[in-house]
């Protein structure tokens, strides 16, 4: 008799439990719905009436941003700084010197056009295994020429801007970054000269610096053109 008392009592004490459990969903379902009803309301009240146009002005193409795009599509349509660049297209032998030893360079390259001429990729080979891929170009709406590398053994894209020489046979790219040395912050300055020499050949030099430290090689070639590339 005691234990069937317990029973009927733990099914009273869960029944009541679920009947709270059931009008705590139901109150805070009718909350929600009230929130969302109110919400709904004050949005509608806000809402701008009348002419749009009279209110901020022709829906025209400038305020739309269709002006700029036109304006960035006019700035990167290739122009004469593209046709310089357009120099280094081609098939090249490479050869030279690079790293603090001087270790030997024999590679070859291979530059082509992006995008009907606005932009250049470059594809550098060892013994036919790709070793780097740089995308390069001159960017008219920022009026500056850009570099992006990257490459086996880069933990990161390396990005340079550039700029044009007086000459125009010049074009010099330049970028900083600082890392960590005994604790202490340092910046790091790499430059990059590409001069154009003849029709058919250019040089690649990069120098970095350390610091306060002189400027030491990084790396100093010549691109000639192959002769079954001959343009």
């Amino acid at each position: 008799m005691e234990l069937s008392t317990q029973y009927r009592s733990t099914q009273h004490i869960n029944r009541e439990l679920f009947q709270m459990h059931s009008l705590f969903k139901t109150v805070l379902l009718a909350i929600f719905y009230c929130t969302m009803y109110a919400n709904s309301n004050l949005y509608a009240q806000h809402q701008p009436t009348g002419n749009m146009d009279a209110m901020f002005g022709p829906a025209t193409a400038v305020n739309q941003g269709v002006g700029m795009t036109d304006e960035i599509r006019q700035a990167l349509k290739p122009g004469k700084n593209h046709q310089l660049l357009s120099k280094l297209v081609g098939q090249w032998s490479v050869s030279g010197v690079a790293g603090r030893n001087s270790n030997p360079v024999k590679q070859t390259a291979e530059v082509t056009e992006l995008l009907d001429g606005a932009w250049f990729e470059m594809r550098v080979f060892s013994d036919n295994v790709l070793q780097r891929i740089i995308h390069f170009g001159y960017d008219g709406y920022r009026k500056s020429f850009a570099m992006w590398e990257i490459g086996l053994g880069f933990t990161s894209p390396q990005s340079r801007a550039g700029s044009l020489s007086e000459n125009n046979n010049e074009l010099q790219f330049r970028r900083s970054y600082t890392i960590r040395r005994q604790n202490q912050p340092t910046t790091i300055t790499e430059q990059l000269v590409i001069s154009l020499l003849t029709a058919d050949s250019f040089s690649w030099e990069s120098h970095e610096t350390i610091g306060d430290q002189a400027p030491r090689l990084q790396k100093s070639v010549t691109f000639n053109r192959l002769i079954t590339d001959a343009r």
